[in-house]
């Protein structure tokens, strides 16, 4: 059992608000490594689409596409593609 952060009174140990004054308590809300870890691993599918947006097409086409990933890889291959179209462009009138 917990005890109410106000009042002192016992309270269920999951309890968000007192029974007997209705303070709220505190509520640790925990970030698991998952969502700290899909954040790290998002950067990395992005950076896929950016450098080789040809890869990051076909690894999009075959992905689930309600991953969170999903939406990271395609704003990379979007990306990716406008930066290799433009230097194509500029290339070609370098020529």
């Amino acid at each position: 059992m917990a005890f109410c952060r106000k009042c002192g009174s016992q309270i269920d140990d999951e309890a968000v608000i007192c029974p007997k004054c209705g303070v709220q308590q505190n509520t640790n809300i925990n970030v698991s490594d998952n969502v700290i870890g899909s954040t790290r691993n998002t950067n990395g599918i992005a950076a896929l689409g950016i450098f080789l947006p040809l890869i990051g097409w076909i690894v999009y086409a075959i992905m689930d596409k309600t991953a969170l990933k999903s939406k990271d890889l395609l704003s990379g291959n979007i990306l990716g593609t406008i930066i290799y179209v433009v230097l194509f462009i500029i290339w070609q009138k370098l020529k």
